[in-house]
């Protein structure tokens, strides 16, 4: 069990830039998903986004919201689709019942 938790075990999260993730939670939580899933943030977000809400960012600080976006972009493409996922429960099943 000590292997696991130590394997889940992640640093403290930097409250430092606990704005910055906030500013691109508020984003990604108002932005559309395309027929394959979330799109990326765009300027006109961001821009629409620092309009009317009068959070101020410096440039980095709009960089690293691209960088989480990016990040969590790539997360998601890394995930099995729910077909992906079917298929393999189906896969599973039908591996069990042969035995």
């Amino acid at each position: 069990m000590s292997e696991l938790e130590a394997e889940l075990a992640m640093p403290p999260f930097p409250a430092e830039i606990g704005y910055v993730w906030q500013a691109w939670s508020r984003i990604r939580q108002r932005k559309g998903a395309g027929y394959s899933g979330p799109v990326p943030i765009e300027w006109t977000d961001i821009d629409a986004f620092l309009r009317r809400s009068g959070v101020v960012l410096a440039p980095y600080e709009i960089e690293f919201i691209e960088m989480i976006d990016d990040e969590f972009l790539k997360a998601y493409a890394a995930e099995p689709s729910p077909a992906e996922k079917a298929a393999a429960i189906k896969d599973g099943l039908g591996q069990v019942a042969k035995r």
